[in-house]
């Protein structure tokens, strides 16, 4: 009889660890119902440097990647695929459903007494972009493919699909990188360099996501000391003949999400930002080809640092300061309020941007906004009418920030994330108009289904961290061991009995126990 071994989790090998990048941006500074269309990334001058994009395409997510410390094309100049314009953030690919505007990273750190954020757009204020690659083909995007087929296949290929760039935060040019308007000030850079390099498949398991790996180096002659990432996203969730799908999103932190039955065990920590459409846009009581049912989000699937924070805040940006919002802690002696200004929500200058990033704060998700949440020491929500106008949709963006991290001169920081989507998050089209009270928001969100996007998480850390195979700092399931020890990481075995030929194990394998795995693999390797 022979014996047929199915393994589920044992795909790739990993993927060498590297920091981190970003996405870009949002509606601009006072225009907050207007669509601004496409804006300029930057303002020529004499030292251009050689900005480029390109899009990944080869799974499920059509996203286009800059060397410029951003995601999505919301601060491109025209950007222009195949004669049209290039999708921001499809999902499904080709179906002109966006699930990203754009999107920016941010790097943070106190250097010497000064506080700076170097960002890849400021997402309010516009002209603000402050990370850049070399002039020339240095600064260039280096593809690669494992497809033997392409004519960028490398031997030396991670992925179906690789992005690789290198930028830097060290243009100082106001022409290039604008002038802060709320610290009234050129950009003061931190002095670092990232490596990015991105990641698409388009097999079954992986198609579903996007792997941002990323080495962040400190190029300056100072210690960097407290220095926190941060990824901003908009969403922006619609079809794009909706000229008003920014006006509706939903966001929030998903840290668990149920498992389908075939898997080994019924709930996975994803620890995922998410955002989507407040209703999935049905039309006519029912699903159609523009309605924006998924949702996406963003995780950290490996960092070097054990005891690495994590914050997630959301806010809603407006001209009219009274209607600026956030969820905002009330502070206390030990932990004292800091107020951004007029208005509540939008982190407006570098001080401003490195409070948030580093203050240890976990929102409550914006369909709760109308539910008074001063029991965990925020600040009461606000009126009424604007607490529910929130709750159900607006133009809404996140930012999912980690740290800290002291980086010597000349040392590296690796961090690995991953954009995820997931489909089926709305599961009936009148679940919204049936079920949402915004002082009774848990039935609707209880409607909600996070399986899909829990699963494809799931699939993000372990192509990353491949387990059972590679040696890594970091299992499957966010636990992070000392570099260099040898890890397998714990891994999900799903196997069933189909029938006398086929076995499916169901198990878990904890780290270092190759003992099943050494049986398993032995019962019949010329089957597998």
């Amino acid at each position: 009889m022979g014996v047929t071994l199915k393994i589920l989790c044992v795909i790739l090998s990993c993927l060498s660890l590297v920091s981190l990048t970003g996405p870009t941006a949002a509606r601009a500074l006072y225009n907050p119902g207007e669509n601004p269309g496409l804006t300029p990334l930057y303002k020529t001058t004499a030292a251009t440097p050689n900005t480029e994009y390109v899009v990944h395409n080869i799974g499920k997510i059509a996203m286009t990647i800059t060397n410029t410390g951003q995601l999505g094309t919301g601060f491109l100049t025209s950007p222009v695929c195949d004669g049209e314009v290039c999708p921001s953030g499809e999902y499904p690919i080709n179906s002109d459903l966006e699930y990203h505007f754009a999107g920016a990273f941010w790097i943070g750190a106190v250097v010497g007494r000064d506080t700076l954020v170097s960002v890849g757009a400021d997402g309010w204020f516009t002209g603000i972009n402050e990370l850049f690659p070399d002039a020339g083909d240095a600064g260039s995007i280096v593809p690669r493919s494992t497809l033997k087929s392409r004519n960028d296949y490398n031997p030396y290929a991670v992925s179906e699909q690789d992005f690789l760039c290198t930028y830097t935060d060290t243009f100082v040019d106001p022409g290039l990188t604008g002038t802060d308007q709320f610290d009234n000030r050129p950009h003061v850079p931190i002095n670092v360099s990232v490596q990015q390099n991105s990641y698409a498949w388009s097999y079954d398991y992986a198609e579903d996501f996007i792997l941002f790996d990323f080495k962040m180096a400190n190029i300056g002659a100072f210690p960097i000391k407290g220095l926190y990432m941060a990824l901003y996203m908009d969403g922006d969730v619609g079809h794009r003949s909706n000229a008003n799908a920014f006006a509706d999103d939903i966001c929030g932190f998903r840290r668990t999400a149920p498992m389908p039955a075939d898997y080994c065990i019924d709930e996975d920590t994803i620890n995922i930002a998410w955002i989507a459409d407040n209703d999935g846009d049905p039309v006519d009581g029912g699903w159609s080809y523009t309605s924006s049912v998924a949702v996406t989000g963003m995780r950290v699937v490996r960092s070097p640092n054990e005891d690495l924070k994590y914050s997630f805040n959301w806010w809603v940006s407006q001209g009219d300061p009274t209607l600026d919002f956030g969820p905002r802690k009330a502070g206390t002696d030990d932990d004292p309020f800091r107020p951004f200004g007029p208005h509540l929500g939008t982190p407006t200058g570098d001080k401003n941007k490195y409070y948030t990033m580093r203050h240890d704060e976990f929102d409550y998700d914006q369909l709760y906004t109308a539910v008074s949440h001063t029991g965990e020491g925020y600040l009461a929500p606000p009126k009424p009418d604007l607490a529910s106008d929130i709750a159900d949709g607006y133009d809404t963006r996140y930012l999912l920030s980690f740290g800290p991290f002291d980086v010597q001169p000349g040392d590296t920081l690796p961090v690995t994330v991953a954009y995820i989507a997931g489909d089926n998050f709305h599961a009936g089209p009148d679940d919204f108009d049936d079920y949402f009270d915004a002082f009774l928001p848990s039935i609707f969100y209880d409607k909600l289904d996070f399986t899909d996007l829990g699963t494809n998480s799931r699939w993000a850390s372990w192509i990353f961290d491949n387990p059972g195979v590679d040696t890594d700092t970091t299992d499957s399931y966010g636990v992070i061991y000392p570099e260099g020890q040898d890890d397998s990481g714990k891994f999900c075995w799903s196997v069933t009995y189909i029938d006398t030929s086929i076995w499916v194990v169901d198990t878990i394998v904890e780290p270092h126990d190759s003992t099943l795995v050494d049986s398993l693999l032995a019962v019949d390797s010329t089957k597998m």
